[in-house]
This record gives C-alpha cells, structure tokens and sequence, in this order.
C-alpha cells in the first residue's frame, strides 16, 4: 500500500511540474491561467502537487495553455515530444531556422506530425538563406530535407515544398515541360503567401537566359515576358529584387542604358548584399556597359565578378 501512495503522490509531482512548465511556456502568470474558473490558490495546490485537479477543471487549464489534456496526462514521452513541438514553434516563428534544427537534432523526442511540418518549413526556410548568402551545396541539402520530412506527415505541405522547388530554380534548368497549368499554380501559391523570395526567384528563373537578340534588338520575346512578369513583379515591394528583374526585363528590351539606371544605385550598399544576388548585379552591369560601349566598367565588373565567385560556394 505504501509504494501506491508513493507513487501516486510521484503522479501528482509531475502533472503540477507540467501545468506549472507550460504555464510559464505560455507567458501565463497563475492568476491569468486561474481567471474565474480556478481559485488562484488552488492552481498553486494543483502545481505543487498538494490536490488533484478534477478532470473539467484539467480541461479548463489544457484549454487556456491550448494544449491537448492528454499531453498532461500521459506518459512521458509523449509530453516532451508536446513541449519540444511548442518550443520548436516559437523559433519557426522567430525564423530561427539554423537554432531550430540544431535543437531537434540534439534531442530524442518521438516525433509527431506538428513536429515534421515545423521540420519542413524550417528547411526550407534555412535553405532559402543558404541560398541567398551563396551555399547553393548547403541550400540543396536542406530541401532534401525538407522533402523527408514532408514524407512523414499528413499536414499539407504542397506550398512549402513548392518554395523548396523555386528555390532549386535558381540553380538548376527550368522545368521545359512544365505546363502553363503548373506554373500559374505555383504562382498562385506564391501570391498567395507573398513570398518575395520566391516571386523574385520564379521570375527571374523566365529571364535567365533571355538578354536582347542582338545589341540594338529586343529579345523575341521581350513583349510576352513584359506581359507575364509586369503583374508579377508588383506583388514585391520597392528595393534591389524588384529592380533587378525590371533591369532584366530592360536587358531584353534592349534598353541597356534603363537597365544600367536601375542597378548602378545598388553598388552603394553591395555589400549587404548576399553574394549570390551581388554577382548577378555585376553579370548584369557587365553586360549593359559592353553593349552601351562602356568597356572600362565592363573590365571593372567582371573582375569584381570572379573576385566574388571565389567566395561562393557551389
């Protein structure tokens, strides 16, 4: 009888250990958790382990710290696998990208399905600045990543992925088979979410290889690609994404001169610049002064150019 009551006093240490933990997880003091349900008093019995809580008054408390009863009532495993969910959530929407997945990697949790959508999210979160800051070779690693972890949950992860996808874009061939169908679905997904990045890289992923036909002739495109990224590129505010894909859209313009208006004010603040999106802005100034007859600069361009390449890492 005595080794029962042991352990039944041991089961009420830890049900209080846990209301108390999640209530300081979610900024609550005791007074704001009791509101007018509970006596303050009584939480602080509750979360000592001096009474048990009745189960409608176990139901209240779940509900104001919005977390499901059995996650304080069952075993122990499946209660640190709630924590680290709600621990991991709070740096997803920190974007702390590289902090979350260093944190789960150290642990031993039994995962869930909040779990691996917040895994995903967060890999290609982290690969998007990996991207941008030019560890295409890291960025890479963390959308197969991504892709895993998509694999073990029912959560939909469709727009998430699709993020991964363009950002692949950006170093790999365009997709020739892809229909209109498919890219004005992940337009819309794009839209939708307004993810600068990923209308940035999608329509530059349209411009990468079309520069004007000749030096003093539009690309034979250019009317169609003004048509289509016009209405696109206004979803991004104004700042270097935006004007660099206007300055491309001049490229194949063939307005050299518009293109190099754009980009020269951006050389001011290079280096906040991440080294992937600097190097396009010298490709690009290295052509416009070639074709404007500028050769000089053209020189000067380029070797800050392979200068910079040195630095990113492929």
């Amino acid at each position: 009888m005595k080794k029962s009551h042991e352990l039944s006093i041991d089961s009420l240490t830890k049900l209080g250990e846990r209301i108390r933990e999640s209530r300081i997880a979610a900024g609550l003091t005791q007074d704001e958790l009791a509101g007018g349900e509970i006596t303050r008093n009584m939480l602080s019995r509750i979360e000592t382990g001096a009474a048990l809580p009745s189960l409608p008054t176990l139901c209240i408390i779940a509900e104001k710290l919005e977390m499901p009863v059995g996650a304080l009532l069952g075993d122990l495993s499946d209660y640190a696998s709630y924590r680290m969910t709600v621990e991991l959530r709070g740096m997803l929407n920190k974007k702390q990208y590289s902090k979350l997945l260093e944190r789960y990697s150290r642990s031993t949790v039994r995962a869930n399905d909040e779990l691996m959508y917040i895994l995903t999210e967060a890999s290609v979160g982290q690969a998007e600045e990996c991207f941008i800051s030019g560890n295409i070779a890291e960025a890479r690693a963390h959308i197969a990543n991504a892709k895993r972890y998509a694999e073990s949950t029912t959560f939909d992860t469709l727009s998430v992925i699709e993020r991964a996808e363009l950002c692949l874009m950006m170093t790999e061939e365009p997709d020739k088979q892809n229909g209109e169908l498919g890219q004005q679905s992940r337009l819309k997904s794009m839209i939708f979410e307004k993810n600068r990045l990923a209308i940035y890289l999608w329509a530059r992923s349209m411009l990468v290889c079309e520069s004007a036909d000749t030096y003093s002739a539009p690309n034979k495109s250019a009317k169609e690609l003004n048509a289509r990224l016009k209405p696109i590129i206004s979803e991004l505010s104004d700042g270097f994404l935006r004007s660099h894909i206007e300055a491309k859209l001049d490229i194949a313009n063939a307005d050299y001169l518009e293109a190099k208006a754009r980009l020269v004010p951006y050389l001011d603040s290079a280096d906040k610049l991440p080294p992937t999106l600097l190097f396009d802005l010298y490709t690009d100034l290295e052509l416009c002064c070639k074709c404007c007859g500028d050769f000089e600069n053209a020189y000067k361009y380029s070797n800050a150019k392979l200068a910079l390449l040195q630095k990113i890492k492929l």
